[in-house]
């Protein structure tokens, strides 16, 4: 097996991404039994079935590229008195658009390079009881994988569509928060709206300029 730090890296050099580059730091070191290149791409589409099989994000840190493996611990609580940071306009403090349930799967199905059949490919799904939902995802991910690993995997994959469904912002901050990044340091976000609500948010994309901050989760 090999290590998915040393994939991510390995895959950077060939386009010229130094190590010293990648800021690998929170990027939990997964063993993966084995990946398959069937066919040389950019350096992003040969991550992206990694990305789904041991969820991590992307993102520009400095003048680094820099991983981070979801679900760590919030970094930071913003009270709703600081949503909202314009230039005197009214809107919206928290912007949320939802999924409906006849858009998720309710069942998801991954296939895979199964090593205790002679790395013949192997699928597993598992299903969620959701009456309104009708659709089924596949997956296909080059990765070798024994079943226990693959439902396991295929598990995850469900319960992120369902988890992720939910879109907020971008919501505007005042400039003590310019220190939060985009999938830095497992940057979770708790937000006490005006009602009450408390969000835990995954920052997946960070704008800033002199006065605010802009955050989509």
């Amino acid at each position: 097996p090999c290590l998915l730090r040393e994939i991510v890296t390995d895959e950077c050099s060939l386009v010229g991404i130094a190590a010293g580059d990648i800021d690998l730091d929170e990027l939990t070191n997964s063993s993966v039994r084995g990946f398959r290149i069937a066919q040389r791409g950019t350096v992003r589409n040969t991550l992206e079935p990694l990305q789904a099989a041991y969820p991590f994000d992307v993102a520009q840190a400095g003048y680094k590229i820099r991983l981070v493996t979801r679900g760590g611990a919030s970094v930071a609580a913003i009270p709703s008195d600081d949503l909202g940071a314009t230039d005197g306009e009214i809107g919206i403090l928290l912007p949320v658009s939802r999924e409906m349930d006849s858009q998720l799967p309710f069942r998801v199905s991954l296939r895979y390079t199964d090593p205790d059949r002679e790395y013949d490919v192997g699928e597993q799904s598992v299903t969620r009881d959701e009456k309104d939902s009708l659709n089924e995802r596949v997956m296909e991910l080059p990765l070798s994988l024994t079943s226990a690993e693959a439902i396991k995997m295929a598990d995850v994959l469900l319960a992120k569509e369902w988890t992720e469904r939910v879109d907020f912002g971008p919501f505007t901050l005042p400039p003590i928060w310019r220190h939060l990044e985009a999938a830095g340091g497992n940057r979770a976000v708790n937000e006490n709206d005006p009602r009450g609500s408390l969000y835990a948010l995954w920052a997946l994309r960070h704008d800033k300029d002199d006065e605010r901050t802009a955050l989509e989760a």
